[in-house]
Parts: C-alpha cells; sequence; structure tokens
C-alpha cells in the first residue's frame, strides 16, 4: 500500500469552488476537492482523477477534521452512529474499550465502526453545550464507508473513509457531498438533519408494508412486536 497526503503534492492550484491537488511523487493522480454552499451548509465533495496504471485507489479518507477531545468537564460530547446510537461523552473511555478496534481490515473482526455493517447511519456530530457541528455523507447510493473516530494525546480526529471500489487506473468520481451543517447542542437536531435527507433519499424498492403488494393481506393484521435493548452506564 502507498498512502498519499494532501501534504504531499507538489502544487496546489486554488480555485472558486475548491482546490486541485497535483504533483504526487508516489503515482500519478490528481486530486480535486470542491465547495459549495446551500441553504447556508457547506457540501464538500471529493474527486480522484488517475493516470496510473500501477495502482488502484482503495479509499479515501475525506473529510478529516481535528477537534478538541471531549471529555464530561466541558460538556461536549459526540453522536455515533454505533449499533443502534451511541452519544460519547469521554473520547478516553472510548479509546480504550474492546468497541473501537482501529482502522477497517482484511479480515473483519465484526465490530468495525463500518457503514452499512455495524454502524447504522451515514453521519455523526460534534455537540458542545449550546451548538453542533452535524457532519453527513449523503450517499444515496450507499457505498461502503467507515466512520472515523480517533483519539491522540490531545487532539480528535473526525470523519469519513470512502471505499471507492474502483480498479487499476480508473477514477473515482463520486456524486457525493459531505454536508456540514450548524445544529443546536441537542444530539436529537442532528439525528433529525440526517433523517430528512434520509426520507427523501429512500433506498430503491423500499415501501411500506400497507403498500407492499408482495405480502399477503394478514400481515399488516399481525400483532406489532418491538424489541429494544436495555443499556447500563458505559454499555454494562
Amino acid at each position: 500500500a502507498v498512502n498519499l497526503s494532501s501534504f504531499d503534492a507538489a502544487v496546489c492550484t486554488v480555485q472558486d469552488d475548491g482546490a486541485i491537488y497535483d504533483g504526487f511523487a508516489a503515482a500519478d493522480i490528481s486530486v480535486r476537492v470542491f465547495l459549495k454552499e446551500s441553504f447556508g451548509e457547506a457540501e464538500w465533495r471529493i474527486a480522484a482523477n488517475s493516470a496510473d496504471d500501477r495502482y488502484f485507489i482503495e479509499c479515501i479518507d475525506f473529510p478529516v477534521l481535528t477537534l478538541p477531545k471531549v471529555k464530561p468537564k466541558n460538556k461536549s460530547r459526540i453522536l455515533f452512529p454505533y449499533n443502534e446510537g451511541a452519544l460519547i461523552d469521554d473520547s478516553d473511555l472510548w479509546s480504550n474499550i474492546w468497541l473501537n478496534q482501529g482502522e477497517a481490515q482484511y479480515p473483519s473482526k465484526g465490530c468495525f465502526s463500518v457503514f452499512p455493517n455495524m454502524v447504522c447511519s451515514q453521519m455523526l456530530a460534534y455537540l458542545w453545550e449550546d451548538v453542533g457541528l452535524y457532519i453527513g455523507a449523503h450517499d444515496s447510493k450507499r457505498a461502503p464507508k467507515e466512520i472515523i473516530m480517533r483519539s491522540d494525546a490531545e487532539n480528535l480526529t473526525l470523519g469519513f473513509r470512502l471505499f471507492c471500489g474502483i480498479g487499476f487506473g480508473e477514477s473515482y468520481l463520486p456524486d457525493l457531498p459531505v454536508v456540514f451543517a450548524v445544529t443546536d447542542g441537542r444530539w436529537e437536531s442532528a439525528a433529525e438533519r440526517y433523517r430528512k435527507w434520509f426520507e427523501r433519499h429512500l433506498p430503491a424498492g423500499l415501501c411500506k408494508t400497507a403498500d407492499n403488494l408482495a405480502l399477503p393481506e394478514w400481515y399488516s393484521d399481525s400483532p406489532l412486536v418491538v424489541t429494544y435493548p436495555i443499556r447500563g452506564l458505559h454499555d454494562t
């Protein structure tokens, strides 16, 4: 594997709607980042054009944000879509539990923060006491991606790892906006922002049970059973 960073580009050309990164010594690729304002929110996009058939682009970490670690004393939290969802107020505690197994690798340990799998949604949020930063990958094709949340001694890293699924010398040109939106400090507000996008971009073929003609008539008359986990402090 060859790991490239935007800092490895010999040339960065700033444009009205973003920037182009060129001149990578290790591989003949060009990366373009787009930024667009839409209804008071920021939409980020990325594309990687490859002219190098020696390699294929496996994944791209985009965007990647560095923010202060969350601690109970400073009233900051992370809304993280692990399983049915988690509200994390101590990033050091999260880093030391078995659920946080680091970068997704093959073979899978079954507990990586990958969507669709252990992660239920393509979003996360950084929450302060009275304001929040919503970060949502609005990918209607629902391609595989890792939700990144890692911490070091000083900082917390948040973002997405986009798995490209392309071959040698092919370019990665997704129509995938990553949205930054300002919300209030409640996790419900960030979740509602994702819900609004989700309900406008339902998976193909999805319909309400009552409208599903493939089901027998008695199906909609059967009792409704709701099952949910009861969780305690620190998932015990």
